[in-house]
C-alpha cells in the first residue's frame, strides 16, 4: 500500500500528497488547503474560517461566528449574518433576579439573510 509523501519547502510550507489523490498544503501560520481529486478545494484558516471552492468556481465561506458567504456561478452572493440582539438575566421564583440563586444568562441569536443579485 502506498504511503503519503511529504515535502517541506524552505519557507516552512509543507505539502502532503496522499495515495487517494488528495493534496494538503499547510503554511507556517497553520492555514491549510486541501485539494481533492476532481478539483474541489477546502481552505481552513487558523481562525476557523473555511472556504469550500467547487470545480465550477462557486464557493461558500463559513466563519467561526456562524455567518457565511456563498458566491454563485452567476455572480450573485448570499450572505448570512449572525447577530446578537438580546441579552437578559432571567429569574426563577418570586425573588428578583439579583436575589435569585437560579438566575441564568439568556442569549438569543437571530440570523439575517442579505441577498445581493448580480446586475
Amino acid at each position: 500500500m502506498k504511503q503519503a509523501r511529504k515535502q517541506t519547502n524552505p519557507d516552512g510550507t509543507s505539502i502532503e500528497t496522499f495515495p487517494d489523490g488528495r493534496i494538503v498544503q499547510t503554511t507556517v501560520d497553520g492555514t491549510k488547503l486541501e485539494v481533492f481529486p476532481g478539483g474541489h478545494r477546502v481552505q481552513t484558516n487558523v481562525d476557523g474560517t473555511t472556504i469550500h471552492t467547487a470545480v465550477d468556481g462557486s464557493r461558500i465561506q463559513r466563519n467561526p461566528d456562524g455567518s457565511s458567504l456563498e458566491v454563485r456561478l452567476d455572480g450573485s452572493r448570499l450572505q448570512t449574518v449572525s447577530t446578537l440582539i438580546h441579552k437578559s438575566i432571567v429569574s426563577h421564583g418570586a425573588r428578583t433576579s439579583m436575589e435569585s440563586p437560579y438566575k441564568c444568562l439568556k442569549m438569543e441569536l437571530v440570523f439575517n439573510v442579505i441577498r445581493t443579485v448580480a446586475g
